[in-house]
C-alpha cells in the first residue's frame, strides 16, 4: 500500500515543497548547511518536484568559510556546485562566494553562467581581475554586484599603498557597462570599474575611495537612492575647488566620518548615518560642515545615527543643527 506521501497530487508536494525553500549553502569543507536534501528522499515523486523547483532550490547558491579547508573539500564544494547549476536547468542564478572561503574551482563554473547572473557576490585577488574579461557583454540579466578585490602584496608592510590596485588591463574596466540591469554596487575599490552611473540606485564602498573618481562619477548619479562611502573626515581637503554635487533622489546616506558632506545636496534625504570615529581629524569643524549640509539640502531627516562622536558637546550640536523631528540611533550604523 502506497504512503500518503506517495499519494498525494503533484500540485500540493510542491506547496508542501514551499514551506522549506532556502538557498544552497555549503561550507568550503564540503558540507551543507540545513539544506533540506532529506526532500528529495521521501519518494520518487517528491524528489521530482524538489528536484525541479527553481525558485524555491535552485536559484541561490552561498558558499562561506571554515576553519579549515583541503584540496578535496574544495573539489567536493566544485561538485556540488555542478549539480547547482545542473539543477538550475539554464534559468537566472545568483551566488555568493564569501571573500574568505575563496576558490578558483567553484568561481571559474560561476563565470561560464554569467549570462545567467542576477545577484552575485564575490572576491578576487588583483592579479585575478582578467578573468573577468570572459563575463563582458554577457551580463544582462545582473542586478546587482558585490565585488572585493584585495590588493597584490597587501600584507606586506610599507611595499605599496593600502587599497591600491594598479596594472589593471584597460579592458576589464568597463565589463561592468555592458550589464544594462545593474543597479545595485557594492565595492572594495572604485577606480578600477566603470559603470553605467546614471542606472545605479545603491552604491557602497567599503573601502577609503579614490577621491578624484569619485568625484567624477557622482554627478552621473542622478538616480542614486542609496549610498554608502568611506570618505574620511581629514581628507575633506580634497574638495577645494569643487562645487556643490546634487544627487535628487538619494534618501539613505551612510558616511565615515564627514568627508563627503561639504558638497553634497540631497533635498530628498530622510535617513543619515555618520560614522564619527575618535581617530579622525577635524572635529572642531564638524558641527559647521554638518550645518552646511543641512541647509543647502533642506531635507526632512526621519533617521539620524551618530557613532563614537569623541565629545558630547559636538554630538549635541550636531543633533540641534539636524532637521527636526527625527528619529536618533546612537547605537551604530
Amino acid at each position: 500500500m502506497p504512503s500518503t506521501a506517495q499519494s498525494l497530487p503533484d500540485d500540493v508536494i510542491r506547496e508542501i515543497l514551499k514551506y522549506f525553500a532556502a538557498p544552497l549553502l555549503i561550507l568550503i569543507d564540503g558540507s551543507a548547511q540545513e539544506f533540506p536534501w532529506y526532500l528529495s528522499h521521501v519518494c520518487s515523486s517528491w524528489r521530482l518536484a524538489f528536484l525541479s523547483m527553481h525558485q524555491e532550490f535552485w536559484n541561490k547558491f552561498l558558499l562561506y568559510p571554515v576553519i579549515s579547508r583541503t584540496h578535496k573539500s574544495e573539489q567536493q564544494c566544485a561538485d556540488i556546485a555542478a549539480a547547482f547549476i545542473e539543477r538550475n536547468d539554464g534559468k537566472p542564478l545568483s551566488f555568493e562566494i564569501h571573500r574568505n572561503s575563496r576558490s578558483r574551482l567553484v568561481l571559474d563554473m560561476f563565470l561560464r553562467e554569467a549570462t545567467r547572473w542576477q545577484d552575485v557576490s564575490f572576491a578576487i585577488e588583483e592579479e585575478e581581475i582578467p578573468i573577468l574579461e570572459s563575463t563582458k557583454g554577457r551580463l544582462s540579466l545582473l542586478h546587482s554586484l558585490t565585488l572585493v578585490v584585495t590588493p597584490a602584496n597587501w600584507a606586506v608592510e610599507g611595499s605599496r599603498r593600502p587599497n591600491a590596485i594598479t596594472n589593471v588591463p584597460q579592458s576589464c574596466s568597463g565589463i561592468f557597462t555592458d550589464a544594462p540591469r545593474l543597479t545595485h554596487v557594492k565595492l572594495s575599490n572604485l577606480s578600477t570599474w566603470q559603470f553605467n552611473w546614471s542606472s545605479l540606485i545603491s552604491l557602497s564602498l567599503i573601502k577609503p575611495v579614490d577621491n578624484p573618481c569619485l568625484l567624477q562619477a557622482l554627478p552621473h548619479m542622478q538616480s542614486l537612492e542609496r549610498l554608502l562611502v568611506n570618505q574620511p573626515h581629514n581628507i575633506h581637503y580634497n574638495y577645494i575647488g569643487t562645487g556643490p554635487i546634487s544627487l535628487p533622489r538619494l534618501r539613505v546616506l551612510t558616511v565615515f566620518g564627514f568627508g563627503l558632506l561639504p558638497i553634497l545636496v540631497s533635498p530628498s534625504l530622510n535617513e543619515l548615518h555618520i560614522n564619527a570615529e575618535p581617530y579622525n581629524a577635524g572635529w572642531e569643524t564638524a558641527p559647521a560642515v554638518c550645518a552646511s549640509f543641512f541647509q543647502r539640502s533642506s531635507c526632512t531627516i526621519q533617521h539620524l545615527g551618530i557613532r563614537a562622536s569623541p565629545t558630547a558637546e559636538i554630538r549635541e550640536q550636531i543633533l540641534r543643527l539636524a532637521p527636526h523631528p527625527f528619529t536618533l540611533m546612537t547605537c551604530g550604523i
